[in-house]
């Protein structure tokens, strides 16, 4: 397609299932939008294992991919390749689409310069996101967030953050971007999930390189395996150096799923310890408690409502209070979801087409 009116841009695991979602909402709402859209993906975090078996299982084929050389993971090698890439595509349309981004990992701000570069309207999508400021996400959405045209912010908070630095202006509160694909594809996972009796395993899943030391993984195995429930552990290559020594105390290592058996692992679980952003909201969707392994950051609107615990600390005192914690909260119903905002959906739809048509007339 060389006249995309839309081109949206991802490059981590979470980012394709907020596309598969975008896409989604376009096709039910903005059908005319949906035929001319077009997805990038630029391969922040490529792996065959993990990203090829997600895309297969979302039926989600990108239209343009980009493959990094293995040796390349440095975060400035990846940017500028991604940016220069884009920027190529860009100046080759006829066509002056609205590029839509998401969240605040890195392939988000190649997202955003290569379109600000092209003068090209920028849809941010989860805008607002203010956290730890040691933290490179941190600053990535706020770098976003100045070059946005359109700022969709995905809770109330996150839109009063945009609303002190000035942008409320073509700033949106729409809620969780992929909520209504989840409930189409999942919902009667969800409500099974919600009405079962007790839940057993614990799912484990980190990947952060501050949690990649073996006091702290050793620590969280050694304090789950205490509970006397099974646990479960999601592999990831830069725990693998890790992965025998939890085996030896009787942890299930777990292989890369698909995004399918992921969520039914989450109906299942007793609850998750993870330092994951998108796993801890595709839990909160299961009524599945959250542990958030992380020094600070993470979901502050999901821990002021009940559905995450900051496990900030490392010592085994520090992971055996969550552990308290998880095994007693009365998680909240998904309506108190402080990310479920009424039409949400709709209007993350209304708004990228509103967008992309005013670019073209």
């Amino acid at each position: 397609m060389v006249n995309p009116s839309v081109v949206v841009v991802a490059g981590v695991r979470p980012q394709y299932v907020k596309t598969k979602a975008v896409l989604w909402l376009l096709e039910a709402y903005e059908p005319e939008t949906f035929e001319q859209t077009e997805t990038f993906d630029l391969g922040q975090h490529y792996s065959p294992e993990l990203s090829d078996s997600i895309l297969s299982d979302l039926e989600l084929e990108f239209s343009h991919r980009l493959h990094h050389a293995v040796g390349d993971r440095l975060r400035g090698v990846i940017l500028g390749t991604a940016i220069a890439e884009l920027s190529r595509y860009f100046d080759g349309l006829s066509t002056r689409p609205v590029v839509v981004v998401f969240g605040d990992a890195s392939s988000v701000v190649a997202g955003a310069f290569a379109a600000h570069n092209a003068s090209l309207p920028l849809v941010h999508i989860e805008a607002g996101a203010r956290r730890d400021q040691n933290e490179i996400e941190h600053h990535n959405s706020v770098i976003v967030d100045r070059l946005a045209d359109v700022r969709l912010a995905y809770t109330e908070r996150a839109f009063n953050e945009l609303r002190l630095e000035g942008l409320e202006e073509n700033s949106h509160v729409v809620g969780d971007v992929a909520l209504d694909w989840y409930m189409a594809r999942y919902g009667d996972l969800i409500t099974e999930a919600s009405t079962v009796g007790p839940r057993s395993p614990i799912l484990v899943s980190l990947h952060r390189p501050s949690n990649m030391t073996s006091d702290t993984i050793m620590t969280v195995a050694e304090a789950l395996m205490a509970t006397g429930r099974p646990v479960r552990w999601l592999s990831y290559p830069r725990t693998e150096p890790f992965l025998q020594e939890v085996a030896s105390l009787g942890v299930e290592v777990v292989q890369p799923l698909s995004h399918s058996q992921t969520m039914a692992e989450l109906s299942k679980a007793a609850f998750v310890l993870t330092d994951s952003g998108g796993l801890s909201r595709e839990a909160h969707y299961f009524k599945c408690p959250v542990l958030m392994r992380r020094d600070k950051g993470g979901w502050p609107e999901l821990m002021e409502a009940g559905f995450v615990y900051s496990l900030s600390g490392r010592s085994r005192v520090d992971v055996d209070s969550a552990i308290s914690w998880a095994e007693s909260v009365r998680t909240p119903e998904l309506s108190e979801s402080p990310l479920v905002v009424a039409g949400g959906g709709r209007s993350i739809a209304r708004l990228i087409a509103s967008t992309a048509r005013t670019a073209r007339s």
